[in-house]
């Protein structure tokens, strides 16, 4: 160092400026200068700034995944982003409850003129149940009636999973039973019994998956069938299904299908 400031001092025409510069580059207060030993210094706090990035990217994953509507029938909201999409759904940013009265009028007509078509459906739907589906969607109400879901799916042309709060049961609400052709969509129902809708249909891939996976409840009224329709070690296969110890105690029949029942029930 002192031979390059005797040359300085001394020499000063045997350089430039050019080759001053430089030679003293590195050790210059640059901005390059700064950045390199900020990171050198804080090499913990980079690491974390990315780590909290890619978890508020996770996080807007998640939230793309399933959508809540804020409004209080969120089964009905929900079912709307199905068939006309999110992005219309924002559109509509006053008179909610004229919106949906005005949709539920035109559903009961539609329905009305094709009620042949609640045969189709995946339970028994009597002709005094299809006339209350009629009455309620002439009814300005603050909450959709699982049998209205019905009505819906046919008027919308498509097939319902209904997920229950825990994850692990779940309904389908079919309007037709051909899987591969009709489209289909998933609603998660949480512990306050509102509705979260995935906007991306269900796949037969995905479909087939909740089926291994996941116990499909009967309807939202009964989970199961009458305990005449199973005999004992099928119940016993259906409580080991939905996560009950059968060697813990023993049971009767009747006993076991009581705890069967309290435990995966939809309301």
């Amino acid at each position: 160092m002192a031979a390059y400031i005797q040359s300085l001092l001394f020499e000063p025409n045997n350089m430039s400026s050019k080759d001053v510069i430089d030679d003293i580059r590195e050790i210059m207060l640059s901005a390059d200068f700064k950045k390199k030993y900020r990171k050198e210094e804080n090499p913990v706090e980079e690491v974390s700034i990315i780590e909290e990035v890619a978890v508020e990217e996770e996080k807007e994953e998640l939230r793309e995944e399933y959508l809540k509507p804020y409004q209080k029938d969120t089964l009905f909201w929900c079912l709307y982003i199905a068939k006309n999409g999110y992005d219309e759904y924002k559109e509509i940013r006053y008179n909610y409850g004229s919106k949906q009265l005005e949709i539920q009028k035109k559903m009961s007509e539609q329905l009305k003129r094709n009620m042949v078509l609640l045969k189709n459906v995946n339970i028994r739907i009597t002709k005094a149940t299809g006339q209350e589906i009629l009455s309620d969607l002439l009814t300005e109400t603050r909450k959709t009636g699982m049998y209205v879901l019905y009505g819906y799916a046919i008027c919308y042309e498509m097939n319902l999973i209904l997920l229950h709060p825990s994850g692990e049961y779940y309904l389908e609400i079919f309007s037709d039973q051909d899987v591969e052709e009709v489209p289909m969509y998933i609603l998660q129902k949480d512990e306050r019994e509102t509705y979260s809708i995935r906007e991306k249909e269900v796949s037969l891939e995905e479909y087939k998956e909740i089926q291994e996976k996941k116990y499909r409840l009967e309807s939202h009224l009964r989970p199961l069938k009458a305990v005449s329709n199973y005999k004992a070690e099928e119940l016993n296969e259906v409580g080991r299904a939905v996560g009950i110890d059968i060697n813990s105690k023993k049971r009767t029949k009747a006993e076991l299908y009581e705890e069967i029942t309290k435990k995966i029930q939809w309301y």
